[in-house]
């Protein structure tokens, strides 16, 4: 898949006509987010034209259609994480996991040895919940450096409650 270059906001559109803004992901120039400015919550297609993304070896897309529907507020969950046990000043990482894809990433500095995160709209199901603890801050996951005689950095991961529908759920996970 080829990194975004450029893309021509005349050849997408909303069935029916509906504004929208396009915006690319500045962690990953591999995706675009196109928003519709909503008038109305009725069921859109949205229709991207051949040709309307252009990647940096000057590939471009095919024409594809997409079937959108709203999801109510109600239909999501909420989780309310705490982490005991953290040091002081200690960089981390945490990660929520649906297998093995990443679906929320952040990085904190722990200014207490209990620190809370708040995760609203989330789909229901099973999470995985990981945390690193992050000694170079470079914001990700270091394996075995043996050149270096650098040992992997400590990743902690925790299997999480069944999120439901119209639920909020607090969990507390320590660090052993």
């Amino acid at each position: 898949m080829d990194l975004i270059k450029d893309w021509d906001t005349s050849k997408i559109h909303f069935i029916p006509d509906q504004p929208l803004k396009i915006i690319c992901d500045t962690l990953n120039t591999r995706k675009l987010f196109i928003v519709p400015i909503v008038k109305n919550q009725e069921p859109l297609t949205l229709v991207i034209d051949s040709m309307m993304i252009k990647g940096i070896s000057n590939k471009t897309n095919l024409q594809d259609t997409f079937r959108v529907s709203w999801i109510q507020q109600k239909s999501l969950s909420n989780i309310k994480i705490t982490f005991d046990s953290l040091l002081n000043n200690l960089h981390y990482v945490f990660e929520l996991k649906d297998n093995d894809k990443t679906l929320i990433h952040r990085t904190f500095v722990a200014n207490n040895k209990q620190e809370k995160l708040s995760i609203s709209n989330i789909l229901p199901g099973k999470y995985k919940a990981v945390l690193v603890v992050d000694e170079n801050e470079n914001g990700r996951w270091d394996p075995v450096k043996f050149d270096l005689k650098r040992m992997p950095e400590q990743v902690y991961i925790w299997e999480l409650s069944e999120l439901r529908a119209d639920w909020e759920v607090e969990v507390t996970l320590k660090l052993q």
